[in-house]
């Protein structure tokens, strides 16, 4: 028999936040709307706004529910943020409501949650009639709630279909699109490319907005200098040391003024001072420094380098190391690093290794050698979400493992209608910092 602890663990986000919501757990920051308990109050405040440690509780809450909160590290607030929006946003069972801005009170969500009928016509969306989320009552949202308070004592694993459909019993707290997942089934083994890469990420929980976000670790050594820290790369960033200032002086001394204006506006990372002569003499031969940018729609990651100091980086899942040329006249070169297509096809063909799946979407770069003296770990905010949503729709689309392989792997090559941006990343992009 389950214990309390193992039904507890076992809860999906709507299970979760209707017992939190009951037992008041985060207080103002997460609270039912009045009297009426189908509907509640996410207080969403930003970094820096008054008491917002406390409103981000619940964002670590629902990360140490699901154990992917590492107590060891730093806490990555806005990460954890943008993974539970991310769920929060895709999962049908719950309607957002209203989005309140409020500098008094501060800024919060209103959500709704959708009774079992509702979720059932969404799922089915057999008609515009019978599929319209809009068309239920406030009153089948306290049904709702009503059955889910006469079941709630007596919670087991197998007593989740009370309030939820048969097709999310076992989706854990992903809740990925069917209709989404099914037209990416209809097209692998169609070979269609009908789908836009946005509408596919969208069938894995993916907000493109969070696709230029990441964060970025730098190691000496193997000791953390500094700690993980959150970048919008659409903006680039440009990782120094020493004095830039005196650096850009330098450059155009040496007929490089216009690599430093197009440099002016990028947003920078200082590297600190090391004790240990070997990793001072790599950061003092970094020069102008390396720069991390996204293209345009934020597909890829390309790095550019300028200094003696070489660079090398991994990706896709895989420990092959590739090396980073110097970009040394006036024109800013950049290589790529990496992109989400591509890393997306690794996973897929790593997937039967569970070695390999338990975080493969990051980009590992050397600098200055490859015996790892200065390392920066880069990695997407969506890595988690993306892992995750990942193997759930891929075990969707299989009908066996390897014939599914092959007909993922096909669709991977020449999906997306042309939507996936394989582009250089352009300098102009500095200017929207």
């Amino acid at each position: 028999m389950a214990t309390s602890q193992d039904r507890e663990f076992k809860l999906t986000l709507r299970n979760w936040l209707f017992n939190r919501l009951n037992e008041e757990t985060y207080g103002d920051a997460l609270k039912w709307d009045g009297n009426n308990k189908g509907v509640f109050h996410i207080l969403w405040t930003k970094k820096g706004d008054p008491n917002w440690e406390n409103h981000f509780q619940i964002f670590v809450g629902w990360a140490k529910h699901k154990d992917r909160f590492d107590c060891n590290s730093p806490i990555n607030y806005d990460k954890l943020k943008s993974n539970f929006r991310n769920l929060i946003k895709k999962t049908t069972d719950f309607e957002e409501i209203e989005n309140v801005r409020n500098q008094q009170t501060g800024n919060r969500k209103v959500y709704r949650f959708r009774s079992k009928e509702e979720i059932k016509a969404i799922k089915k969306l057999q008609s515009p009639k019978d599929s319209s989320p809009d068309s239920a009552t406030s009153q089948d949202s306290q049904d709702t709630v009503e059955e889910m308070e006469s079941v709630l004592p007596e919670l087991s694993i197998h007593d989740t279909d009370m309030f939820l459909p048969q097709e999310q019993l076992n989706e854990g707290d992903m809740n990925i699109s069917v209709q989404a997942a099914g037209q990416q089934q209809s097209n692998v083994e169609g070979g269609g490319n009908s789908i836009t890469f946005s509408e596919f990420l969208a069938g894995l929980n993916i907000d493109c907005e969070d696709l230029p976000k990441f964060t970025i670790t730098v190691q000496y050594k193997n000791k953390v200098v500094v700690p993980e820290t959150a970048c919008n790369l659409a903006h680039g960033i440009r990782l120094f040391h020493g004095n830039l200032v005196e650096q850009n002086a330098i450059a155009e001394s040496v007929g490089l003024k216009s690599v430093v204006q197009q440099l002016a506006n990028c947003p920078t990372l200082e590297l600190p001072v090391s004790e240990d002569r070997l990793v001072q003499r790599v950061l003092n031969e970094l020069g102008l420094g390396i720069v991390f940018l996204t293209n345009e729609q934020a597909h890829a990651l390309s790095a550019m380098r300028f200094g003696r100091s070489h660079l090398y980086c991994t990706f896709y899942g895989s420990h092959a190391l590739q090396k980073v040329d110097r970009t040394t006249d006036q024109e800013i070169k950049f290589k790529e690093i990496f992109n989400y297509q591509e890393q997306i096809r690794a996973m897929l063909e790593n997937h039967e290794d569970p070695g390999k799946r338990t975080s493969p979407c990051e980009i590992i770069c050397l600098i200055g050698s490859r015996k790892n003296i200065i390392s920066v770990t880069i990695r997407p905010v969506i890595s988690d979400t993306l892992t995750d949503g990942l193997f759930f729709s891929s075990q969707m689309l299989s009908i066996s493992h390897e014939a599914s392989l092959d007909r993922v792997m096909s669709f991977m090559k020449g999906s997306f209608n042309g939507s996936f941006d394989n582009s250089q990343p352009s300098v102009e992009q500095f200017q929207m910092n």
